[in-house]
């Protein structure tokens, strides 16, 4: 995922709910606050990436196949997924010291992002998977009925 075409999707979530009043840096935004253009832009980019890179990776039943291969090297595959998302912290931090822009253009600030929120998710996941089966089908319960609105 090219970081011109995420900045790209953003600043179009941004310009989505342009009007009058409201600045942000040289944004100027009303309506709804430019934090929910950017929460909603993330979300929706870390799904379409999350759902491609499942495909790439874990084309089988097991979407954690690619992080369970930390443990050949003695990994639990949810430490390996943490390292992973210390990766791209590290990575944010890097940008937000160069004004939010690196020299790798596949690796923009909005991609380390959406990277960060994924890892988040498989690190969360793979920590469940370790869990007591009652304590685990009891927050998979409460995440499905979340994501149901329900």
């Amino acid at each position: 995922m090219g970081g011109g075409a995420n900045l790209q999707l953003i600043v179009c979530a941004l310009d989505s709910i342009k009007a009058e009043g409201e600045t942000m840096g040289r944004l100027e935004l009303t309506g709804t606050h430019w934090f929910e253009a950017v929460e909603r832009g993330l979300k929706a980019l870390a799904g379409d990436l999350m759902a491609r890179k499942r495909r790439d990776y874990s084309p089988g039943a097991d979407p954690f196949r690619n992080f369970r291969q930390a443990e050949l090297l003695g990994v639990p595959a949810w430490r390996g997924a943490l390292v992973r998302l210390t990766d791209k912290i590290s990575r944010m931090a890097s940008l937000a010291e160069k004004g939010g822009v690196g020299e790798v253009q596949d690796e923009s600030l909005v991609d380390t992002a959406v990277d960060a929120i994924n890892y988040v998710i498989l690190a969360f996941c793979l920590i469940l998977e370790t869990m007591p089966g009652e304590q685990q089908e009891r927050m998979v319960r409460q995440l499905d009925a979340a994501a149901r609105g329900s």
